[in-house]
């Protein structure tokens, strides 16, 4: 007698699937199944499973279908090439005749619905490749698919949504036979999960799984990116993201500093951003959102051709100025350089230095000055000279040598050559001053014309 062993495994969801679909025909338009060629990842796949090894005691060498049907009680079997021969051999493996095809249904399993079950798998015990047994597959949608199967000492499996009603192990498309040679171990039936927290895998980086139609989805991963360029950003599967501060350089929002660095989670610190461009006409400044600007300068100039046709650049001050100008010359200052064009400055266009002429008007003494006895004594001039000599106006001159006579008017003078003149003497006695002959010919004619006027009145 063999033993009994119904062996129930809860499977939680470790990572994403690992499944392999077996290449065959198939007539599948709605279902979307996964094909497995690994044990471990079908069982990846479901939260709850049931697997017969066939060592259960109630299995006897030969029985019919319901015999074979009933001693577990998960898989309703039937013979399809050799009428209810359905053989468990003492290694503990099944076959039907172990030469002809068979049917497993799925509707009646205490882990299923009605409609079917989730997933199935088995071990291929043995094959005949000489004659290539299919799995055609009814999924509880009405769909089916036609699967070639693997060479022997291999894991097969496939799980649906839509839920499998039932699969028939034999000639492709479902055909019977009683050829071949096709045995199976541990079969194996899945279900998914009925609800999202049969599907939790305890890391909370890959998000939170969902039980979506009875099977788990994967979560969708966390972001733990902050934003920050000064966190080391990580996760950790027990807590989550984990945001670590650290020193790397950064870009901090001023565009008026450069080397910043990251300190306590923060961008800062750095240098002052440069800003000089080594030019004078420019104002150096900078805008913390666009940084360094060098705004030309109104007015400002570092050669001639800067400034206006009609100005030239003081290159001290570097500003434009227009020449400084007087009458008969120009005067052009370039640095600390000056100069002059033009002889010599004058004032109003009159040398100031060279007048020769009494600018207050002719001293005039009236009235007879009589001298008896008292040579060279001449009557005093009451006028002043700011730049020629005084000159005597009573009347004309009548030069002599020796003692002084007396005029035809009455006045005595004394010859220029003894005396000396308080407005101003020939010799430029200190005042820079000389009178020519022509002017000492207009002070004699004007002296001799007042003279003639005076007399006239006197009589």
């Amino acid at each position: 007698m063999k033993h009994r062993s119904n062996r129930y495994s809860a499977c939680i969801v470790l990572g994403s699937l690992t499944a392999i679909s077996v290449l065959g025909e198939s007539t599948a338009a709605a279902a979307n199944p996964t094909y497995y060629n690994n044990q471990a990842a079908f069982a990846a796949d479901h939260v709850v499973t049931i697997t017969d090894d066939y060592s259960n005691p109630g299995y006897v060498f030969s029985q019919n279908d319901a015999t074979m049907s009933a001693v577990l009680g998960e898989t309703d079997y039937k013979s399809t090439g050799f009428m209810n021969l359905n053989i468990v051999q003492q290694n503990d493996t099944y076959c039907s005749g172990c030469n002809g095809s068979f049917e497993l249904s799925f509707q009646t399993t205490t882990i299923g619905t009605p409609e079917g079950i989730h997933g199935v798998g088995l071990q291929v015990f043995a094959h005949d490749l000489n004659v290539p047994y299919f799995a055609f597959i009814t999924f509880a949608d009405g769909t089916t698919a036609n699967i070639a199967l693997p060479a022997a000492v291999s894991f097969w499996g496939v799980a649906a949504p839509e839920r499998i009603r039932k699969i028939h192990f034999g000639l492709t498309m479902g055909g019977v036979t009683t050829s071949g040679s096709f045995v199976i171990d541990n079969l194996v039936i899945g279900e998914g999960c009925q609800e999202d927290a049969d599907c939790a895998d305890d890391d909370m980086c890959n998000g939170a799984e969902a039980c979506v139609d009875g099977a788990c989805t994967a979560g969708t991963p966390l972001d733990c990116g902050d934003g920050n360029v000064c966190t080391d950003d990580t996760c950790d599967p027990g807590s989550g993201c984990v945001n670590t501060n650290n020193v790397a350089p950064c870009e901090d929002a001023d565009m008026c500093t450069e080397n910043t660095v990251c300190a306590d989670g923060v961008c800062g610190g750095g240098n002052a951003l440069d800003c000089a461009d080594d030019d004078v006409c420019t104002e150096n400044t900078c805008d913390p959102g666009s940084g360094c600007g060098n705004a030309p300068i109104d007015g400002c100039c570092k050669a001639d051709g800067d400034c206006a046709a009609d100005q030239i650049c003081n290159v001290d001050s570097n500003t434009c100025e227009s020449p400084m100008t007087t009458d008969g010359e120009t005067t052009t200052t370039t640095g600390d350089d000056t100069t002059t064009t033009g002889d010599e400055t004058t004032t109003g266009g009159v040398d100031s230095s060279t007048t020769g002429v009494d600018t207050t008007g002719p001293d005039t003494t009236l009235g007879p000055d009589t001298t008896t006895g008292e040579p060279g004594t001449t009557a005093e001039p009451t006028g002043t000279g700011s730049g020629g000599p005084v000159t005597t106006t009573a009347g004309p001159e009548t030069p002599t040598t020796g003692d002084a006579g007396e005029t035809s008017n009455g006045t005595t003078a004394v010859d220029s050559d003894s005396g000396t003149d308080s407005g101003g003497a020939d010799d430029d006695g200190g005042c820079g001053c000389r009178q020519d002959r022509g002017d000492r010919l207009g002070g004699f004619l004007i002296s001799l014309g007042l003279g003639l006027l005076v007399r006239r009145r006197r009589r």
